[in-house]
Order: C-alpha cells, then structure tokens, then sequence
C-alpha cells in the first residue's frame, strides 16, 4: 500500500513540476491570428522581417493562408516556434528552444482562407555584427522556414 502511495504521489509532483514550468505566450513572443483581405496567391506563404531596437531586435514571423481552404497544423507540444540566430562563420548566437522546456500535448490551430498568424519573439542584448536568423513552425504538416540577414549597428 505504501509504494502505491509514494507512486501516486511521484506522478503528482511530476505533472505539477510539468505545469508549474509551462508558460503562455507573453508580449514578447505571443501569437496572433487575423483575417486578411482575401486570397492573393494559392499558398500558404511565410514572411520574416527583422526590427532592430538598439542592441535588441523583434523577429516578426507571419505565415497567410492566401488558399480558398482551411489549412491545419498539428503541433506536438506546446512549443510553436523555433528560431537560430547565427554569425557570418556560422556559430550559433542563439537558439529559442534551447534551456527551454516544453509541456507535451498535442494541439492543432486551423487557419481559414485569408486568415494569418504572426509570433514577435525579441531577441535581447545582440553585439554589434551581421547576423543570419532561420525561423520556422514546430507544425508536424509543414515547418515554412524562412531566413533574413540583419546587422546590429
């Protein structure tokens, strides 16, 4: 009877550490999803452009649903994003993911025809150089990485 207890009570600390160390979406990389003003190509098309802040910068990843269907991702944590931020010679500066941990629950977000979503993570305390981000979804139906050069000045 005592090691079913003590069993029981392993699996409620490890869901509790679970939860306790999940966080929403904040300010600095919430997601949004907005209707747009119809369908312009047949795709599903990612955009990333980079907004440099001083020695910070916001990554603006938005993908549109420019079809005349609703398209489907399915993601196997609560993780959505990843991005790498590397150097001219290829060193990693930063990876989102890494020292992260993610809850593990599989979740799906439909977009509608015209529709887009957008995540705004920023990137803190950069040291002046060019830099190359790829960023991508953690969708398992299609991951639309995309890359831009940017400088900190």
């Amino acid at each position: 009877m005592l090691k079913y207890f003590f069993f029981t009570f392993f699996i409620i600390i490890t869901i509790g550490y679970g939860i306790a160390n999940y966080h929403e979406p904040t300010e600095s990389h919430a997601a949004s999803v907005t209707s747009g003003h119809g369908i312009v190509a047949g795709s599903v098309a990612p955009m990333l452009t980079v907004e440099q802040q001083g020695k910070d910068v916001i990554l603006h990843f938005t993908i549109m649903n420019q079809t005349e269907h609703s398209v489907k991702y399915t993601f196997p944590t609560s993780q959505r994003f990843d991005y790498i931020i590397t150097s001219p010679s290829g060193e990693v500066v930063e990876k989102y993911s890494d020292g992260r941990m993610f809850v593990q629950y599989v979740s799906t977000l439909t977009l509608k025809p015209g529709q887009s979503l957008s995540y705004h993570p920023i990137v803190k305390n950069l040291e002046k150089g060019d830099y190359l981000v790829t960023f991508w979804l953690t969708a398992k139906e299609d991951t639309f990485k995309t890359t831009a050069a940017f400088t900190i000045k």
